[in-house]
């Protein structure tokens, strides 16, 4: 672990346009350490502190103050900025400007009212989250859910499927009724329809 992150901040020393973003960046405290080792808050500080390494760290206030504020030397590396969640007009703004995305993803179209109601029934339902991220969340479930939902299997795949499934029924029952040979017909019939399914799926 100790090695893999010297490596990236070697990396990243080497490369001054690269700015590095950690994501949960509260989680790099503690991180990777057993004994004789350092974490990774520990390896990243140096760094930091020559100027070698511009560094993005994102995470909730709560972890911030829990795990951050305790290592004064590692909030002294970092300018701390609040961003606040974004309104239900932003958020629904920020919906209209990324809807093609989910929209050629999952093979579906929004209207202005699925917008609105991501955005009004995560925010009257979900309040362990914040905005953007929740009504984002919902739009590409909605989407999804309707995408399956959707999904029709072709005639002649449905109709093979029930023959492998018929084919198969009477290989048990020849082999039950101790039918070798018959068995042996049906279990050839069977690899035929398996192909003829592979070839019709792709």
């Amino acid at each position: 672990f100790e090695e893999r992150i010297k490596a990236i901040l070697n990396e990243l020393s080497k490369n001054p346009n690269i700015i590095l973003f950690i994501d949960e960046i509260h989680t790099i405290v503690g991180a990777g350490s057993a004994t004789g080792t350092m974490d990774a808050a520990n390896l990243l500080k140096p760094a930091l502190a020559r100027g070698e390494v511009q560094c993005i760290g994102a995470t909730t206030l709560d972890e911030y103050r829990k795990n951050i504020e305790k290592d004064g030397a590692l909030e002294r590396r970092f300018q701390k900025v609040i961003v606040d969640p974004t309104t239900a007009e932003e958020t629904l703004q920020i919906l209209k400007n990324i809807k093609s995305r989910y929209e050629d993803h999952h093979n579906v179209v929004y209207t202005d009212d699925a917008l609105l109601a991501c955005v009004r029934l995560t925010d009257r339902y979900i309040s362990d989250r914040n905005f953007p991220d929740k009504a984002i969340d919902a739009l590409d479930e909605a989407g999804s859910r309707v995408h399956v939902a959707n999904i029709v299997v072709p005639k002649n795949i449905e109709e093979m499927e029930a023959a492998i499934e018929s084919t198969k029924n009477e290989k048990l029952a020849a082999v039950k009724s101790q039918n070798f040979e018959l068995a042996a017909s049906f279990r050839d019939k069977e690899r035929q329809l398996l192909l003829q399914l592979e070839s019709a799926k792709a």
